[in-house]
């Protein structure tokens, strides 16, 4: 087995992924938009975007997969999208990649806090305001510019908290293993 790939890594990843579908599918809040729309209020994106800025791209993208394919088996909340799979997927990378040009996960300080608000603004933006909206007018048929007002502002919110939660919840895992929780 690779030195990157320990027993504890597999472990923590499977409890992030465990987490998230937790967080997305059962603590998630619809919240009514104009006409049949809605926007699912969840931080489920949070422990995706842990395990890409803890343990590297490519098991934060597999975190952010798994997640997404058991969600849906577990309890899918309308139509099917691969789209959102590939949003899944990019909440855990994009964190990863953040983490890797900022000079990998041992990072302190200011250093680590930039990296962590980075990684929250893109995944809000891209994911969340772009992405997610592209699929939803895909799944709707309607112009992505009808969606975007209606679901920006609760997008922006979501992002915020779910950011202050994603800083607070590394300092946390910070202070219990002072090695910035390397593996």
């Amino acid at each position: 087995m690779s030195k990157n790939l320990s027993t504890k890594v597999i472990v923590r990843a499977a409890v992030l992924m465990a987490l998230s579908v937790i967080m997305t599918r059962f603590l998630g809040v619809m919240v009514p938009l104009a006409g049949m729309q809605a926007k699912r209020i969840a931080f489920g994106f949070v422990p995706l975007m842990m395990a890409g800025y803890l343990f590297g791209p490519i098991i934060g993208g597999i975190v952010g997969l798994g997640a997404d394919i058991i969600g849906v088996m577990m309890n899918p909340m309308g139509q099917f999208h691969p789209g959102f799979m590939v949003s899944s997927m990019l909440t855990g990378l994009l964190p990863g990649l953040v983490m890797l040009a900022i000079g990998g996960n041992n990072q302190h300080g200011k250093k680590k806090l930039y990296g962590l608000w980075i990684s929250t603004a893109l995944v809000t933006i891209v994911i969340h305001i772009f992405l997610n909206n592209l699929w939803l007018k895909d799944i709707f048929h309607t112009g992505y510019l009808v969606l975007l007002p209606l679901r920006l502002p609760l997008a922006v919110v979501e992002g915020i908290v779910g950011g202050v939660i994603f800083v607070l919840l590394m300092k946390i895992m910070e202070r219990i293993d002072p090695r910035g929780v390397s593996v």
